[in-house]
């Protein structure tokens, strides 16, 4: 009986720590589920795009962008067939103000080698010097 209460408070700090990294980055950090539907995100997704966290949990990825939509659905794509992926995309908020951001994506796959879904970062651009076209590729950092 011991080991299982040892086991449930080691998962309660782990998740713990996790919300805390999560919380601690003020850029936006979101997991897709196998569906690319939002399971998991900082509060930072809330802040920037003005939808609460009701509201975001089961949203499609692709509910986020209306100009750079399909800009968005290349990258998922790029990250599921190759790994990873980067894109320049407009982030649609709730009012419908679109934010310029800069989003990167990673394949998550099981043990046995099946889709589980896509972790990723998406950080604001407003403010910061942009390529002088937006091709929709956004450079991979260094």
């Amino acid at each position: 009986d011991d080991d299982k209460v040892m086991g449930f408070v080691g998962f309660t700090v782990d998740l713990s720590e996790r919300q805390a990294l999560l919380q601690a980055v003020p850029d936006v950090v979101y997991r897709l589920d196998a569906d690319m539907r939002l399971s998991d995100w900082n509060t930072a997704l809330e802040r920037d795009s003005g939808y609460s966290a009701e509201e975001i949990r089961g949203m499609s990825a692709l509910d986020f962008f209306k100009s750079d939509r399909g800009v968005a659905e290349s990258g998922i794509r790029e990250s599921v067939e190759t790994g990873r992926a980067f894109r320049e995309a407009r982030l649609l908020t709730r009012s419908g103000e679109e934010i310029p951001f800069s989003w990167s994506g990673c394949a998550v796959r099981a043990a046995d080698g099946t889709l589980a879904g896509v972790v990723g970062v998406g950080r604001d651009l407003r403010g910061l010097p942009r390529s002088p076209e937006n091709t929709g590729a956004a450079a991979p950092p260094r």
